[in-house]
Formats: structure tokens, sequence, C-alpha cells
């Protein structure tokens, strides 16, 4: 048995440090313990001490990997802006009324796609021919292959250049 729990305490105070909340048990003038307070999980409903890992807690990690390197550069960002503006800040699928459009002009949610990925052709990640903007319903289309590259290509190819 611990020597601590053995005795009776004389004073306890509870005090926070660091986000945690403690309680400083004394045992005389010699003896004293720190105890980490013990909270109710929001994941599991158990009892345990606030740093503990239940298992239940969903973990929120994404990968970060060459493609999300190449999407936070400059060059990337400018070319981004570069297609919206060339396609007017609107959804080109939904503008053809292809695959399911709700409305016509869709300007909502909006994210560049590139026809050819980046895995295939490393060489067309910043030319025009192979960017397109699309709302975020066609964008998943596309990358599912439920919207072809051919006509994501046509659609390209009929956008007037301004």
């Amino acid at each position: 048995m611990d020597i601590f729990t053995e005795r009776q305490p004389s004073e306890q105070v509870v005090f926070f440090h660091a986000r945690k909340q403690y309680q400083l048990v004394r045992f005389g003038q010699v003896h004293m313990e720190m105890k980490v307070m013990k909270k109710s999980c929001p994941y599991c409903g158990r009892i345990h001490e606030k740093n503990y890992d239940c298992g239940r807690k969903p973990r929120h990690m994404k990968k970060y990997n060459s493609k999300d390197k190449f999407r936070s550069t400059a060059a990337w960002q400018d070319k981004r802006t570069e297609i919206k503006e060339r396609d007017y800040y609107l959804c080109q699928a939904c503008l053809h009324g292809l695959y399911g459009t709700v409305r016509k002009i869709n300007h909502e949610e909006l994210e560049v796609h590139h026809i050819i990925p980046l895995e295939e052709d490393e060489k067309g990640k910043l030319e025009n021919d192979n960017l397109v903007t699309l709302c975020r319903r066609h964008h998943e289309m596309a990358e599912a292959g439920t919207i072809s590259r051919d006509v994501l290509q046509k659609i390209v190819k009929g956008t007037p250049q301004g």
C-alpha cells in the first residue's frame, strides 16, 4: 500500500495549472502528493483522467501529401483564381446543364478541377486546358468518373477566353 493512503490528510487544496485540475493533498509537514482530478469522458461515459485515451475519441488525422503541398503554393492559388475568373465564377457543368443540375447559374462552393489528375500528368498541373471550375457536387462526380474527361475537355475548349 502507498504510504499516503494510510494517513489522514491534514489539508486538501484544489487548484488549476495548465488547464488541468489538480488536488493537492498535504500530509503533515513532509509528505505531499498531487493527483490529477478525474473527469467524465464525453466519448465513453466512464470516469478517468483527462489525458487518458479510452479508444473511443474520434481521430481526425489528415495525411499531408505532395498534392496538398502543391495546393498550398502561390502558383496554384494564383492559377485557381485565374481559372475561376476565366469561367466567370460559375460551375461549368451546371451552366451546360449536365448530370442532375439543380440550377443553371451556380456560383456557390466552387472548386477548380484537374481534368487529367496530378498523378497521371505532373506537367499539366498549371495548364489552362487541364483546369475547369466546378461546384462541389460536380467536382465529386468528376473525381469519381461519373463526368467523363472528354466532356470536361469539350467544356473547356468551348469556354470563351476573356
